[in-house]
């Protein structure tokens, strides 16, 4: 049985040729490209650092650059309806506790003025896509004046080219900007690049983008983040407003964190003297080292409060997943 028969809202259309609609590449349309690194080059796939940077750090930070999760683009266009074509690099695939809407999709936000952001809907790869290189959708919006809007590429897959579609004869131009000039700077696991949202407006940096109106850079890298001096030392040079260390799940043990985490720390704090940084430890509870590991993130902390760090915070994992549903809370553990 065909459901998309039964219930046309599980059709995802692949085709979505009109004869009023018009492709704009994003790497050169008026419209304004967030969390990327070099975005407009067309000579390379969309990513997140410099590939020299990939090159020093090498193992599979340099492979997972070309996942461009927390990469944006935020636009302002008139027209009834927004089309998407994408382009990627490896081909379509599929992972077993991910959907394809949240690994390999994108979604779409309108902007309100106010800075709040609203749920529009997803651009998927349909089942069938799996194997190919790319992928189209098309959202209707609606006739009526000219509205900004936000659009999310996807944690887990990767976009050599963009484009959107829109009638013949819109308008298109920058997206609303953001209320900080300078992103906040989240470096971490595969929680942080995005497992296991079910699309990309749910990782927990676009979360708070849609609340807090903020701009982000997504340095999460899935079973790879670990405090790596090469990355460290990029990441204390870039221009940001917060820094984010969210890499505890991905530390293989006590002994690294406490080789790594005060180095990651006075490397951020020396560029940035008071830059607010954040101390994140995993979520959830389960496990006797959990408790270790975040306890000691903690210590870290007070210590830096304690040498007079006026602009250092402590997130803890406990109360992330709390409760009796906590086991509920992921697709794994």
């Amino acid at each position: 049985m065909n459901v998309t028969e039964i219930d046309s809202n599980f059709k995802i259309p692949d085709d979505v040729q009109r004869e009023d609609l018009v492709w704009h590449d994003v790497r050169t349309a008026p419209v304004s490209i967030y969390g990327l690194c070099d975005p407009t080059d067309p000579s390379s796939p969309f990513h997140r650092f410099p590939f020299d940077v990939g090159e020093r750090v090498g193992g599979k930070v340099k492979d997972l650059n070309l996942r461009p999760a927390g990469g944006r683009i935020r636009f302002t266009t008139d027209s009834p309806y927004i089309a998407l074509l994408c382009e990627t690099h490896y081909k379509i695939g599929v992972m077993p506790h991910m959907p394809l809407s949240g690994a390999q999709g994108f979604d779409l936000y309108r902007n309100r003025e106010n800075g709040e952001a609203v749920f529009v809907k997803p651009f998927m790869p349909p089942s069938d896509r799996v194997g190919e290189f790319g992928f189209a959708g098309i959202v209707e919006v609606g006739e009526g004046k000219a509205r900004s809007f936000t659009l999310n590429f996807p944690p887990y897959g990767t976009v050599k080219n963009l484009r959107i579609g829109l009638k013949k004869g819109s308008s298109l131009s920058d997206g609303l900007p953001y209320r900080n000039r300078l992103p906040a700077v989240f470096y971490g696991s595969s929680i942080t690049e995005g497992a296991c949202a079910s699309r990309p407006g749910l990782t927990y940096q676009a979360i708070l983008s849609k609340y807090l109106n903020l701009d982000f850079v997504n340095l999460g890298f899935a079973g790879a983040a670990k405090g790596e001096p090469e990355l460290v030392e990029y990441m204390a040079g870039l221009d940001m407003s917060c820094f984010v260390s969210d890499y505890d799940h991905n530390a293989p043990s006590l002994e690294h964190l406490q080789a790594t985490l005060p180095p990651l720390y006075r490397a951020v704090r020396e560029k940035n003297p008071s830059l607010p940084f954040v101390f994140m430890t995993a979520p959830g509870t389960h496990g006797w080292h959990r408790k270790i590991r975040r306890d000691y993130i903690e210590s870290v902390w007070r210590d830096a409060v304690a040498a007079g760090d006026e602009n250092v915070w402590f997130v803890d994992g406990y109360s992330i997943f709390a409760g009796d549903l906590e086991d509920e809370c992921t697709v794994e553990w």
